[in-house]
Formats: structure tokens, sequence, C-alpha cells
């Protein structure tokens, strides 16, 4: 008979356990081989409580499907003996010496008779199986003896479901890492488009100062050529950030960026990007630097800071096209060094301020401004990574204001316990 019950219920279990791992077809299947009035499904959570995930059951009782159960001989004991394959058979809940408790806990289902066994799954890596869940049958009418056949069919179900169980997770770990690999793809071809067309314009105009200096240069005045002269380094430079980005990018993609702390002094760094930008961009915009507080003493990876904030001033002055004043401000806290980068400029669509920090993403209303799409993106990793925040408020065509956050840190603890967070929300009264 037992063999012939599971002949029955394996085809069963192999169709729905394929894909969905609880299907109503499964426990209800089990139910009426074994001729009780529920079997049910339960999964345990980290704290060694429970949740009902699948359920079959008479129509006389109630239905306890998506409910969390919280038994003290779990939450106390840690089920050691179940990991070691423990069943468990009781006959009538009221002559087997229960807890009170674990008896208070049953008859909240109506519960006279219960049999349950392990769902365990073998990790290569343990001696030890970890305990999954449970499959568990019940007798509500009143008490029952269980038979022997009635636990060698409920423990080899459970046996084949928890070989389902690890194949459903092989199977998502499969698809996940296609999924990865796809997007990785997709990465790569979006970079070579990327270079093939930003780098086409600073090429140009290089070659374009280049050739000039070359037929020209006798006849050309000292400003003159060194006009051409910063237009060539200023292009080559916008060519070297380009290779850096795409490279932070693909880093940060794969979770293979890495910090190289050291002492920092911040206002000495914007200084060096300020005047960076003065000698080689025009004079339509006014940058001005302000330190408050105190700002030593700060501690951080000097490549990836010298990227966020090459980023977000580059950014404040290539979206001000109209010109107009841009501010840094640094204030020094006892904690924390806070930055912050306000423009004048074009400002943010609302709609795309949910996408902002998206790689390859940018806003609708760029127009032929150049760009890749990856400085924001870079930005929020690079401050992440430093267990900082970041803020942007923007309204379009009244400007950008951006607020990083940057925590205060030894050497020694720097890479413990950040919790990174990042907002983006408009500016409604800008």
């Amino acid at each position: 008979v037992f063999l012939f019950a599971l002949y029955r219920l394996l085809p069963l279990l192999r169709t729905s356990l394929s894909t969905n791992l609880y299907k109503v077809q499964t426990v209800e299947g089990v139910r009426q081989l074994l001729g009780c009035d529920r079997v049910l499904a339960y999964q345990f959570s980290p704290d060694m409580s429970g949740t009902i995930i699948a359920e079959s059951v008479q129509a006389d009782y109630q239905a306890s499907l998506g409910q969390t159960v919280r038994d003290s001989y779990f939450q106390d004991q840690g089920a050691q003996e179940y990991c070691k394959g423990r069943i468990q058979w009781v006959d009538d809940i009221y002559t087997a010496n229960l807890d009170p408790c674990h008896i208070k806990l049953l008859e909240q289902f109506n519960v006279r008779a219960i049999l349950v066994t392990p769902i365990l799954l073998q990790d290569s890596n343990k001696t030890t199986p970890h305990l999954w869940g449970l499959l568990v049958a019940h007798q509500c009418v009143g008490p029952r003896v269980w038979i022997s056949d009635d636990t060698k069919l409920l423990e080899v179900l459970s046996l084949h479901i928890a070989i389902a169980i690890q194949q459903a997770q092989l199977l998502e770990q499969t698809q996940t890492a296609l999924e990865k690999a796809k997007a990785l793809s997709a990465f790569k071809s979006k970079i070579l488009t990327t270079i093939s067309h930003e780098y086409n314009t600073p090429l140009t105009a290089i070659k374009a100062a280049a050739e000039t200096l070359r037929v020209h240069s006798n006849s050309l005045s000292p400003s003159h050529r060194d006009r051409y002269l910063s237009m060539i380094e200023y292009k080559a430079q916008c060519l070297s950030m380009l290779v850096k980005d795409m490279l932070i990018a693909n880093q940060a993609d794969l979770d293979q960026l890495q910090l190289k702390p050291m002492d920092i002094n911040l206002e000495r760094l914007f200084s060096k990007l300020i005047d960076e930008h003065q000698d080689i961009e025009t004079d339509k915009n006014q940058i001005s630097l302000t330190s408050l507080g105190n700002i030593d003493n700060f501690v951080g990876d000097l490549g990836l800071l010298q990227q966020v904030f090459e980023n977000l001033l580059s950014n404040a002055i290539k979206y001000s096209l109209k010109g107009g004043d841009i501010q840094l401000v640094i204030v020094g806290e006892a904690t924390q060094i806070t930055c912050h980068i306000n423009d004048e400029g074009m400002g943010i669509p609302e709609a795309d301020i949910p996408y902002l920090f998206q790689v390859f993403r940018r806003g609708s209303n760029v127009g032929e401004i150049p760009g890749t799409g990856l400085g924001l993106n870079i930005v929020k990793a690079a401050v992440e990574l430093h267990g900082g925040s970041i803020v942007v408020k923007s309204k379009q065509g009244k400007g950008t204001r951006i607020k990083v956050e940057l925590p205060k840190r030894p050497k020694e603890d720097f890479m413990d316990n950040y919790y990174p967070t990042t907002v983006i929300h408009d500016l409604p009264n800008y």
C-alpha cells in the first residue's frame, strides 16, 4: 500500500514542485493519501519562527495558510533533534505528556493527533543538514494511531520536497547568473557605443586644433596659440575622465570597488578642482568655495573622492548654460563632513529624478550637451562605499542643489559598519 501510494504521488510532486514548490495539488495529494484532516508545509525564518506556506484542509476546519507560528520548542532549543532527522508522531495530544504551551498552540488549529517530518537541505560545505521547514499532518476529528506506512510516506515525501527545493534554488542561481551575464554583455555593448560616440567629438576638436597649430603656427598670436593648446589639453582631460568613468562604473557594477583610505585635505582638493576648471573653461560661471567648521582629520579614498567632486562640479558647470553662480560649501561637524554643490543651471525634470543615479541615464532636457550618463552612478557608488549619503534637490529651470555627507572615521575602522542611504526628491520651494 505504501509503495502504491508513493507511486501515485511522486509524479504530482515532480510536476508541481518544478514550477511552484508548494502548489495546492501537492499537499492535497499527501492529505488524500494519508486520509487525514490537514497537511501543511511550514518554512522556518532565521529566528526559528515559521510560516505556513502551503495547506490542504478539510472544509470543516479553519484554514491556516499564511499564518506565522512561534513554537517555544524551536525558539528555545533550535530544533536540534529535527536537524538530526527526528520524526514526531503523537496519537493524542492530551495523553502524550506534551508541554502545556505546545498543546495550547495545537488547539488553535483543532489538532488532536499530529505527524511531523523535517525538510532538510544538505549543504555541501557543512556536515549537518539545514532545517528548512516541516511537512506536517494533522488529525482534527479525534485521536489517530499513526502506522508505519504513514510515517514512511511522509518521510519519503519530505526528502523529495527537499530535493525539489535544492533543484529550484540551483535553477534560481543559474537564472541569476545568466541575467548578470546578460546585463554585463549589455553594459559592455553600451560602453562600446558610448566610447565611439563620446570619443569622436573631443578627438575631432583635438585634431582640428593640432592641424591649425601645425599649419598656421607662425601666423597665430601667442594668445591664440595658448587657446588652441588649452583646448587640446582640456579635450585630452575629457577623454581621460571618460576612461576613468568607464573603469570605475564597471568596477562598481561588479562590486569590485575598493577603498584606499588616507588623510585628505578637502579644502585643498576643492580648490584644485576649481582652479583646473577656471583655467581651461569659459568665465561664464563664478565659482566660490566656503569652508565652515572643523574639516581637518578626514580620512577617505582620494582618487574616488576626486572623481566624485570632479563629476559634480563638471555637471554644475556643464548644465549652467546661461552662467550663474556655483557655490561649493564644506561644513565640518563632529562626526561628519557635509559638502554642498549648488548651481543656477537648467535643473532636472521631475520625471527624471527617480532614475538619476542609474547607469547611462541622463536628464531628458540635456539636448546636445555631451555626456555618458555614468557620472552620477559613479558618484553614488563611491559615496556609499565611504558610508555616506547623497541628497539631490532640483527644479527644472531653477538649478540643482546636491548635498554629500561623509562620515569622519579613523583609518583603523574605516570599513566597519556603514549604513549608506541615497535620497532623491524634487525641490518644491527652490
